[in-house]
């Protein structure tokens, strides 16, 4: 069955209006950035992070209030995936899992009619966390150079800067709109983490391999144009 009839569709005609659509999209989620911000995984950020399945619902507030009498009421907690699970996150450190077992501690002897299971949990250094995010960008930035040293290779170097300008645009997107999306629903959680970094360098390497096919159908074109002349 086709879906498409008519594939002869006008892209060029409509450059300037999609221009418009593709600036507006990246000025809309870098506005989110700066003044909503981006929630770092305990990968980046540093601390301890453990989520909680709870067999009954429970009250973030009333989670606040028993986490806030052992000095952990600044930590962020907030429901992962549905109400019954619950991902606690805080910037303490301490040796081991001591924080993680202080957490369970005390979510036990504060909620004894309701059990839970630990789903996951994590702890990272500051100083760890630190380098495992400069090195998520050096990542980013190294793949956009090598990606521009081939295609200038292979192509031509305005080729090459156009590819880059182009990968720049959908991170940038995808960016954004991770900022504007996270905590938009109820345990939509989009936190930035080695997996979302993984998930960007996924998406540089379908971009481009879907600009070079088309990179290379333009130079099949010149050259048939120039044997035409």
């Amino acid at each position: 069955m086709r879906l498409f009839k008519k594939t002869n569709i006008d892209f060029l005609g409509k450059r300037k209006m999609l221009y418009v659509v593709s600036i507006a999209m990246v000025l809309v989620g870098m506005i989110s950035v700066v003044f909503k911000g981006i929630n770092y995984g305990i990968d980046f950020q540093g601390g301890t992070e453990i989520v909680l399945a709870f067999q009954q619902k429970v009250e973030i507030s009333d989670l606040r209030t028993s986490l806030t009498k052992v000095g952990l009421g600044s930590s962020e907690i907030k429901f992962y995936g549905n109400e019954n699970y619950v991902l606690i996150r805080t910037s303490e450190q301490a040796e081991g899992t001591a924080t993680a077992d202080k957490i369970k501690s005390v979510v036990q002897t504060a909620f004894p009619d309701k059990k839970f299971d630990v789903v996951k949990e994590d702890k990272i250094g500051p100083k760890i966390g630190k380098e495992l995010r400069r090195d998520a960008l050096l990542a980013v930035i190294w793949a956009f150079v090598a990606i521009m040293i081939y295609i200038a290779l292979r192509f031509k170097f305005a080729y090459g800067f156009g590819a880059v300008v182009a990968l720049v645009h959908d991170i940038f997107t995808t960016f954004g709109f991770l900022s504007i999306l996270n905590g938009l629903l109820p345990g939509l959680n989009l936190d930035i983490s080695q997996e979302v970094i993984a998930a960007f360098l996924t998406l540089i390497g379908v971009s481009v391999n879907d600009t070079v096919i088309i990179f290379d159908r333009i130079r099949e074109n010149e050259k048939s144009i120039a044997a035409c002349h």
